[in-house]
């Protein structure tokens, strides 16, 4: 049948009032927009960041995006990304490091620096000679540099550990000064006009010099690089394996069990902390001080065999570079065809004589140098 033209026009128009009150079918162009737009700013924001600022803002992405993904990362996962936070420390300090070189109180100052870390370095070999030998080191001049050179990786640590403590505590007054210049319009000091996020920057750089500090002293000392005879901190790994007569409370610390000779055994230590308490310890609390205590007794032994381990192999080294190049097999000095001698004077002589029974697989001797020329008396 047929529709009138009254009625057709009415079914355009109706159709055409159905088609403008449905909502426009977006496109893609219209859908990608607000992405666009992120990404513009993203890729904006990322430009604007010199190459250090990268290197620091990747890794505290990373550990912000796993914390609240809950992924589990240790103190190794911090380890490498710290590696990030030292190349963009150093690409922005050598500049300034430079810099201060070129003047002449700068180079004064880090001059001074290292000729006190030097001073540091050659007594502390010259005590790992005495002690292999039982001599003075002045009597052994190459094993003396050997010794030196031993020494360089704790030495290298030290220095580095310095340098990090002491931006962290100079850190703070920076961060202040960038406070309290900000109303006056000066955004950072001793940065370029383009720098940008100076105080962020500086926010993050300071956190991260703090985990550095923790990475490398906890590493160093797992090793053994940072021992009981590394100046400045040898106390800290002294703390940790050395005995303590005071009984503390209820905190519980590596130097507090690191040994069992004030503290029988851990039910005494448990009790004494019962009686300490205001109440009674509950089965979950001993339990719990039951496992610090194991915990924190490995990580004093490990702490103590590491560090004392890597000290006798130093002293294996300088005593086996004794034997082989610095003392003689022929000396005018009377000794025998087992051993080799040092001549020390003209009446003394220092023997060295291979033992497997001894703990660097040497032993020395000063005794008297009889000679023709001088006496056999």
């Amino acid at each position: 049948m047929e529709l009138s033209f009254k009625n057709r026009r009415r079914l355009v128009a109706a159709k055409i009032a159905a088609r403008q009150s449905l909502p426009p079918i977006p496109d893609k162009a219209s859908l990608m927009r607000p992405f666009i737009e992120y990404k513009t700013r993203l890729t904006s924001f990322w430009h604007s960041l010199n190459t250090p600022q990268r290197l620091y803002l990747t890794p505290t992405l990373l550990v912000i995006l796993m914390f609240f993904a809950d992924i589990d990362f240790g103190f190794s996962t911090l380890a490498l990304l710290s590696i990030m936070v030292v190349v963009g420390l150093c690409l922005e300090f050598w500049p300034k490091f430079l810099r201060l070189w070129d003047s002449l109180i700068g180079k004064t100052l880090i001059l001074t620096f290292y000729a006190i870390l030097a001073n540091f370095a050659l007594a502390s070999s010259g005590g790992l000679v005495n002690e292999v030998t039982g001599v003075s080191s002045d009597a052994l001049p190459y094993s003396h540099n050997i010794a030196l050179v031993l020494h360089v990786p704790s030495w290298f640590i030290l220095t580095t550990m310095l340098s990090l403590l002491s931006i962290s505590l100079l850190m703070p007054v920076y961060l202040i000064f960038l406070l309290i210049l900000k109303p006056f319009g000066i955004h950072g000091l001793w940065h370029p006009p383009h720098y940008k996020y100076v105080f962020s920057t500086a926010l993050i750089r300071y956190v991260w010099v703090w985990i550095l500090l923790a990475v490398i002293a906890t590493y160093a000392g797992k090793v053994g690089f940072i021992n009981q005879t590394t100046p400045f901190v040898g106390h800290v790994i002294e703390g940790f394996t050395e005995d303590h007569d005071d009984l503390p409370g209820t905190d519980i610390s590596p130097q507090d069990v690191a040994s069992d000779d004030k503290t029988n055994s851990t039910d005494e230590y448990i009790a004494q902390i019962s009686r300490d308490s205001e109440q009674p310890l509950t089965e979950e609390q001993e339990a719990a001080i039951r496992i610090s205590i194991e915990e924190n007794k490995k990580l004093a032994d490990e702490l103590s065999k590491n560090s004392e381990g890597l000290l006798q192999l130093m002293k294996f080294l300088v005593a086996s570079f004794v034997y082989h190049f610095e003392a003689d097999s022929y000396s005018r000095c009377e000794h025998t065809k087992d051993v080799r001698v040092v001549e020390l004077n003209d009446y003394e002589i220092l023997t060295i004589k291979q033992d497997a029974k001894s703990d660097v697989y040497y032993t020395f001797a000063v005794i008297a140098c009889k000679s023709p020329g001088i006496g056999q008396n």
